[in-house]
């Protein structure tokens, strides 16, 4: 009679190949440090999204967001001005070609932050159409 023979043990399996990011420490995505859930965080379009109200006021002042803004103060005067950093970068990127449009684009600040900055320059007649 033939003898049986044992089972041929089967070679072990490579691991899968690691991720790019293996090894990096990530912050957990489902609670703070102390293991409590984090409130949703706002997509990044809704966040983009500037509250009706600051909108229609810019719209309902100059007309257009397509319109282009021009400075009214004399350059010599700008200094003079109690305006914080952010609305002086807006000030100083109006050159008679860039829209309001434009300018929400450039500040790189909050859709509806940008908006209220222009309406306050606006409103003290350093700007208008």
């Amino acid at each position: 009679l033939p003898r049986p023979t044992a089972p041929q043990p089967t070679p072990p399996k490579a691991p899968p190949p690691s991720p790019p990011t293996a090894g990096v420490l990530r912050r957990p995505s489902t609670g703070d440090d102390d293991g409590r859930p984090r409130p949703p965080r706002p997509s990044r379009a809704l966040r983009a999204q500037a509250p009706p109200d600051a909108s229609a006021r810019l719209i309902g002042l100059v007309g257009s967001l397509d319109r282009t803004p021009r400075v009214l103060v004399a350059p010599s005067k700008i200094t003079t001005l109690k305006i914080d950093s952010r609305g002086g970068f807006l000030l100083s990127q109006i050159d008679g070609m860039v829209t309001f449009d434009d300018l929400i684009e450039l500040s790189m600040l909050p859709r509806d932050e940008t908006l209220n900055l222009l309406c306050d320059l606006f409103d003290a007649g350093v700007i208008t159409v």
